[in-house]
């Protein structure tokens, strides 16, 4: 029930900021220029924050040893994905700046030529939430499967099954063969 509370509460607050900040302005090119590359930015840096949580926590171990200067733990501590969300956030706010500034450069600022700036920003924050969505969606699948395939292999039930690599490519293909299919 969170979850979606939270996520209505922060997308209301992202169009009170483009209603206040964009659309009502006397100059909109101009708030543009300002606004759109902060939210695209808050925006990369939430999703670097959610990536770094969730697709990393498999593989951190790895990564850990790999590079001595992560934290040894067993996987990504928050204030470690808030820091790499953050650089994300930066690096896209300087990837994003002059590419709207130059995109804003022949509009006439109204509401149809700024509806057209958010599409990538919106195409992103669809693949993401397709991509959280169905990873919840891919554990939910194959957690029976490896339950099976555990008791199979050792003839007996444990209490938390291993999740052998087939089994995840299995649940993943599954999903994205529905997800085409849908």
């Amino acid at each position: 029930m969170i979850s979606p509370v939270l996520s209505g509460v922060i997308a209301a607050i992202f169009l009170y900021i483009i209603k206040s900040q964009i659309l009502y302005k006397e100059d909109r090119i101009g708030a543009v220029k300002k606004v759109v590359p902060i939210l695209v930015a808050v925006m990369a840096a939430a999703f670097m924050t959610y990536l770094t949580l969730k697709g990393l926590k498999h593989i951190w171990k790895d990564l850990a040893d790999l590079f001595s200067f992560l934290p040894q733990t067993k996987k990504p501590t928050f204030g470690i994905a808030l820091l790499f969300g953050a650089i994300g956030g930066i690096a896209t706010f300087f990837v994003v700046k002059p590419k709207v500034v130059h995109r804003v450069g022949g509009m006439e600022g109204s509401r149809a030529d700024i509806n057209l700036l958010f599409t990538i920003p919106l195409i992103f924050a669809a693949a993401l939430l397709s991509f959280a969505h169905c990873a919840n969606d891919v554990a939910n699948a194959v957690g029976p499967l490896a339950a099976v395939n555990d008791a199979l292999t050792h003839l007996t039930v444990s209490k938390k099954a291993a999740i052998p690599l087939w089994v995840m490519v299995v649940g993943s293909v599954g999903i994205s063969v529905g997800m085409v299919l849908d």
